[in-house]
């Protein structure tokens, strides 16, 4: 199992990798738009969590890895966050009543999984401290899941950027729900390692998804 883990830790590490350097190249060195920076950031952020878990767990280095593993995946999402509020959100949303049900869904649905996380937690026996943490790091999680929530399910506006990136909070949506399952899981738990190959998966393709809807809005 430990050698299991390592590998997936690796991978997605050079992965993050690569996909942090290609990202910087194609996005900070050609000025594209700042959300797509923002997400080149997140890619970054993927960078230093796995390499964190393969030099710190696997390693067996004395760090509170808990708390610095925590706050880069947290760093994740508010880049995410920003990207959502700062660009993405003042297109597809003007604040209107016309709106207001999708506003509901999409701030029900994270909700809902917030306390079913809370009734998962206390059935796996969690110390109440670490628990606290967790739901801590989770809810700025559920707080990216509004946005792409409401963004996937918003009707379109003109100029059709809602429907060009749907694909990317679709990619988004499942990036936060496999947070939360390494969140609820016990580390190096079968969920816990299905939850980091669908990260690798992630990193993979969130920033061309992303790319390839920016490029539709455009056209």
């Amino acid at each position: 199992m430990s050698k299991t883990l390592l590998t997936v830790d690796v991978i997605y590490a050079v992965i993050a990798l690569i996909m942090t350097v290609i990202g910087i190249y194609k996005h900070f060195m050609k000025k594209s738009p700042l959300f797509v920076r923002m997400v080149v950031c997140v890619v970054g952020c993927r960078f230093f969590d796995g390499t964190l878990e393969v030099l710190l767990v696997r390693g067996g280095i004395d760090v509170d890895l808990f708390t610095i593993s925590g706050l880069v995946q947290v760093a994740q999402f508010l880049f995410l966050i920003c990207a959502s509020i700062g660009a993405l959100d003042s297109l597809c949303d003007d604040g209107s009543k016309t709106f207001r049900k999708y506003r509901v869904i999409s701030t029900v649905i994270p909700a809902m999984v917030f306390i079913g996380m809370i009734i998962i937690l206390g059935m796996l026996h969690f110390p109440k401290g670490e628990m606290i943490m967790r739901l801590m790091g989770a809810a700025f999680a559920l707080f990216a899941m509004y946005f792409h929530i409401k963004h996937l399910i918003i009707p379109d506006v003109e100029g059709g950027i809602v429907r060009s990136i749907r694909l990317y909070n679709v990619i988004g949506i499942i990036n936060c729900l496999a947070f939360l399952v390494c969140y609820t899981a016990h580390t190096n738990s079968i969920p816990w390692i299905v939850a980091r190959v669908v990260y690798i998966l992630v990193t993979i393709t969130i920033l061309p998804a992303l790319m390839y809807g920016v490029k539709k809005w455009t056209e």
